[in-house]
Order: C-alpha cells, then structure tokens, then sequence
C-alpha cells in the first residue's frame, strides 16, 4: 500500500497565499457593517470586524486592517462629509485588496470608505422605519396625550457632562428661579451605536419604575451631524418614545434633517435651550391665568360691595322720607287741634265771659300738656327710627365686611397660609383617606410649597 502524501502546515498555508495573490489581486468594493472598530490609539492603526446580516443574524464575518495614514484620511472625509468619524454600527461601501497570511488568516486592508453610501443607506433606512411606524398606527401616539398644565416634575434623560444638558441646567437656573421645578437625571450615550440600547432602556426604567412621579420625559443632548445622531432613527428607540405613556418631549441638537425620534415625540424643541424655554412657556402661561383669576375675584367682590353699598343708600333714602313725613304729619294735627282749641275757646268765651279765664288757663295747661306729649312721642319716633336705621346700616356694612373677608379667607393662598394643605395623587386631588394604599406616591401642596412623599400607613376614623 503506497504511503499517503503528507504536506506541512506552512505548505498549505502557502499556497492558499498565492491563490489569493494570483486571483484576488486587484481592489474591490465591498458593502458590509463596522461590527466592532478596533482602533488602537497608540498606533493609529484599526482593525475593524466587518459583518454581513440578514435578518438580524450574522451571514458572513472577516477581519479587516486599515493602517494608521489611511484611518486619518478616511476619518477626515467622514467628518467633513458625514460630520462624524468612523463608528461601530454602520453600513459602509469600502474600497479595498483580499490578503492571506499564514498566520493571522484572511483579511481585507482597507484604502478607502464611501461615507455617501452611508449617508443614503440610513436615508432608506430612516423611510422605511417612518413607513412601518405610520403603518402600525404609532407614528402620532404619543403626540395624542394631554400635556400637563404644570411639568413640575420632570425625568431627564441625557449625560451629565453634555453641554445639552449644561445648557439646559443654566437657562432653568437663570430662568426659572420663582418655580418650584423638580427634575432627575437618567445618565444614558447620546451617540452611537450603544446610545440606542442605553436609551430605551432607561426610557422602559422610567415606565416601570418612575412613572406616576415625574409629569414629562425630555431627551436632551448637543448638537451632531446626522451618521452621529442615526441611533435617534431606530426603530426599536422610537416605537418605545411612541408608546411611552408620558409625553416625550426632544431637544437633541441642531440638524437641519429631524430624526424619527424627534417626529414622533410629543414635541421636539430641536435645542435643549429651548426644550428649557418651553417649559417655562408652560409655567408662566398657568401663573398669568391664576392672576388673570385673582383679578375678575377681586372685580368681582368690588362689584357686590358697590351693588350692597346702592341698597343702603336706597334704605337710608326711604327710612328718611318716611321719618321726614310723620313728622310733618304730627306737626299738621299739631296745627289743627290749636286751630279748633282757639276756636272753641272763643264760642265758649263769648258764652261764658265769666268763665274764660278760669277755663282760658286750663285749656292752656292741657294744650301745652297735649303738645309737650306728642313732641315727647315725635322725638321718641325719631330716636327709634335713627337707631333703627343706624342699626339696619352697621348691620349691612358688618355683613359686607365679612363677605370681604370670606372672599379674601377663602382665597387658595391665605387657606395654605393657616395651616392647610391638598393632597394629590397621580395629578388628582384627593379627599378621602379610603382612596390611599401603602406606598402610594402623593404630593402635598401647602404654603409658599409643596411635598413630595410616600403613603406608609392609613387609617380611617369612624364617623
């Protein structure tokens, strides 16, 4: 039996050297995905893993080499270009030779990247994305919920060493000194291919962990060219902004083409400045309808007082008129019993000459007693009557007094300032101690402030 041929390890390695060489000798182009970049700053020189999916799994995978002077030339155009530099995660269209080495394997040394192909592979992406969203019925979910009256409580998701958020910091503290504003950062990237990841998953901690504490959700970052802000085009981070159940509202820079993310949130200020300035918006428009009401209260109340003030004027009018009319009425009889007394004095006179003196000085006497009776009477009416309408007036003033009071007392800041509060939960407030549970999260509403707590216990007394 002849003996098999045994070739050497290096032999075989060798020769698939020279296949390669022989046959793949030439450029190519080659359309693939940066899986993981491999940069090595000490050198310069990438290494980059490209990949090939279908489907969401890896169809074919070979390592690549680009050596230090290319890495710059091709960093360069991308972000003079794509206005950003070679990353993990895109789609590349590469320019490059087919190697062999007998023993680091198969590699393509790359020589140049198309960073337009890029750009027009996330375009197309980015419309079909579009294009699913609207089909499903998300597209415009999330702009579909009511914005709060009030964002006071506000979840931040952005990186807290982002001039975004820097920005964003400096106008709330410049600007937003006489609101009580609470807002909690969620550190998440704000680029890249990890930034989609990081992302939802802090937007799905807030939905299940923080949702009933914060009124709004902004996303804020810098701005970016658009290969850097493309992980704001998956499809994955924007259905979870569509469907999040508290508006999302974008601020995440400056490019002139809004991503997905933006579209589909509850409102995109573009800027995190002005993601800021909007709230404030919101703020002052609530404080200009609260003093627009304190206003038509006290116009109100002024209202009342002048119409009750009309009232009295009317009643002294009319308790005058009569007290002015019995009088006269007095003073006419008065007038009229003088008139028949010296008449019938005179019949008896001119009768009884001999008994006028006598009767003269006792008509007199009764007459002035008569008299000093109903001016006694007259007088006595007259006080009664000025007290009663004294009375009757301090008694409407008193009443109008009070009713300023109430109107004043009752107001919602002077009922905080005695003491009482309002206890709300999820934005409603409560009245009935029945309608809390054990950890339930309430805001307490007082003077000059509010408190943020949780339920631990409750108890109900009986009535």
């Amino acid at each position: 039996m002849k003996a098999p041929k045994i070739f050497k390890l290096s032999d075989i390695t060798k020769s698939l050297q020279n296949m390669i060489l022989e046959h793949y000798n030439g450029y190519f182009w080659i359309q693939a995905e940066i899986a993981k970049l491999n940069f090595y700053p000490r050198t310069g020189h990438c290494f980059p893993d490209l990949v090939e999916r279908e489907r969401g799994k890896v169809k074919a995978e070979l390592k690549s080499i680009i050596w230090s002077t290319q890495f710059q030339k091709i960093n360069e155009k991308f972000k003079t270009i794509a206005k950003t530099e070679l990353q993990e995660g895109m789609s590349v269209l590469l320019r490059g030779k087919l190697n062999y080495h007998p023993t680091y394997g198969f590699s393509i040394h790359i020589y140049a990247i198309d960073p337009k192909f890029t750009l027009g592979n996330m375009a197309k992406e980015k419309d079909d994305h579009i294009r699913r969203l609207k089909k499903e019925g998300l597209f415009d979910l999330n702009k579909q919920l009511q914005f709060p009256l009030l964002p006071k409580n506000i979840a931040i998701i952005s990186y807290n060493t982002s001039k975004g958020y820097a920005d964003f910091n400096q106008v709330m503290r410049q600007e937003a000194k006489e609101f009580s504003i609470n807002y909690q950062l969620f550190p998440s990237l704000l680029q890249g291919d990890g930034a989609t990841k990081t992302l939802i998953t802090q937007l799905q901690y807030i939905k299940n962990n923080w949702r009933k504490k914060f009124d709004v959700v902004l996303i804020i970052r810098g701005g970016g060219g658009d290969v850097g802000m493309n992980c704001y085009n998956d499809y994955e981070l924007c259905k979870e902004i569509a469907e999040f159940p508290l508006p999302v509202v974008t601020g995440i820079g400056h490019s002139t083409n809004a991503t997905i993310a933006e579209l589909v949130a509850h409102k995109n200020t573009i800027t995190p400045t002005q993601t800021a300035y909007f709230l404030l918006e919101k703020l002052l428009q609530q404080k200009e309808e609260l003093n627009l009401f304190t206003l038509q209260l006290k116009d109100l109340s002024n209202i009342i007082l002048n119409q009750e003030n009309e009232i009295l004027k009317e009643v002294q009018q009319k308790i005058y008129n009569q007290l002015r009319n019995k009088v006269e009425k007095q003073n006419s009889n008065l007038n009229n019993m003088q008139l028949l007394l010296d008449k019938s004095s005179l019949v008896f006179l001119s009768k009884n000459l001999h008994q006028v003196e006598d009767l003269k000085k006792i008509i007199s006497a009764k007459a002035k007693s008569i008299f000093d009776k109903a001016q006694t009477t007259i007088e006595l009416q007259q006080k009664n009557l000025l007290y009663f309408y004294k009375n009757y007036y301090l008694k409407r003033e008193f009443e109008l007094n009070l009713l300023a009071n109430k109107v004043e007392l009752n107001s919602p800041n002077q009922i905080f300032k005695r003491g009482y509060a309002v206890v709300m939960k999820n934005n409603q407030i409560e009245k009935e101690v029945k309608n809390f549970k054990s950890n339930d999260l309430i805001t307490i509403k007082m003077y000059e402030g509010e408190i943020e707590a949780s339920v631990t216990k409750t108890k109900v007394y009986e009535s």
